[in-house]
């Protein structure tokens, strides 16, 4: 288990954070502070020819360094969609050191030298493992609601997960294999002297049923949360109002 640090939350499978533990934290945090420095010194030079540091095009998905004007500052960063009018060029850029999206005109924009791609990004997208969103269908015709597995994350859920991590004193991560561009992992959380697994209270919260699919090698198959996988419509609003304490009650 290791310490981490969330940086930002979309939902529950695509959190962005940075790994803490795995070497000395003050050193490692000492070299991306020298690496931001050797970079700003080397961009904000004068001297420097411009035109042979400005890229020819862009290309998605490949590493750059831009300028960020709210901290008027150089960062790396990857290009993630690129927009092109009449009248200029701008990038929809993710700073990988950061954990953040801005958008930047093409003339900000700079090739990244090779001394400057020697560490790995600070950040890194995680997702929640072994766990899947649910849904609350209600059939007028059956006078009955259901959890249903869902496509997408109820903004209820990521909203708890938010307050979860505002109120813990300490995150900590299982990391478990990478898959594709994302890491799974099961998160814990201390809030006063109690340890939270967040995946699984997702689940006992409702907003999430334990799947095999995601590789947290559960024996028991795809499952809905234990206990009232179906309520009667007149114990929905109870069963919403419940939820909403828990949630205010973080």
């Amino acid at each position: 288990m290791v310490k981490i640090s969330v940086l930002k939350v979309e939902n529950p499978s695509c959190l962005w954070g940075a790994i803490w533990g795995l070497s000395g934290d003050v050193e490692t945090s000492e070299h991306y502070k020298k690496l931001h420095f050797q970079m700003n010194l080397f961009y904000r030079d004068t001297t420097q020819d411009v035109c042979t540091l400005k890229p020819t095009s862009l290309e998605e998905g490949r590493v750059y360094v831009v300028y960020w004007a709210v901290k008027k500052s150089w960062f790396r960063a990857v290009v993630e969609s690129i927009f092109v009018d009449s009248v200029s060029c701008q990038a929809c850029c993710f700073l990988v050191d950061h954990g953040e999206k801005v958008v930047v005109p093409s003339e900000q924009i700079r090739l990244a030298m090779e001394n400057f791609l020697q560490l790995p990004f600070w950040v890194q997208k995680f997702h929640l493992a072994g766990i899947k969103p649910t849904t609350l269908r209600v059939s007028l015709l059956e006078e009955k609601a259901e959890l249903k597995p869902s496509a997408r994350w109820d903004s209820s859920a990521t909203l708890f997960l938010h307050k979860l991590l505002q109120a813990s004193t300490l995150k900590e991560a299982v990391l478990l294999e990478p898959e594709s561009d994302s890491t799974p992992i099961k998160l814990y959380v201390t809030v006063g002297d109690i340890k939270i697994c967040v995946n699984d209270d997702l689940v006992a919260k409702r907003f999430a049923y334990y799947s095999t699919k995601s590789g947290d090698g559960l024996e028991e198959g795809d499952r809905l949360p234990i206990n009232q996988q179906s309520v009667y419509i007149a114990n929905v609003t109870t069963t919403q109002d419940n939820t909403t304490h828990q949630l205010c009650s973080r």
